[in-house]
């Protein structure tokens, strides 16, 4: 199965445990672009490289070559292909 998830769906921690929503993902940061008002992430995640988008008001900078765990809610996941 394929699935999409919105950049701005998904949640970026470092700690498994402040990945709290049920849909998980592991990878390392590849890029991270200071936006002013928001951090953009490149993440790989098991060869896909995913998009993190994360409003600095809740920030918490990971650096490059972090570890992170990637999470978010069911209902913000669509399936492309089955």
């Amino acid at each position: 199965m394929t699935f999409a998830v919105r950049p701005e769906k998904l949640r970026i921690a470092q700690n498994l445990d402040d990945a709290m929503q049920q849909n998980r993902a592991t990878g390392r940061v590849l890029q991270s672009v200071y936006g002013g008002s928001s951090i953009t992430y490149k993440v790989n995640c098991n060869e896909q490289v995913v998009t993190v988008f994360e409003q600095n008001r809740e920030a918490q900078p990971v650096g490059l070559g972090e570890q992170v765990t990637l999470s978010w809610s069911p209902q913000h996941s669509i399936v492309v292909e089955v």
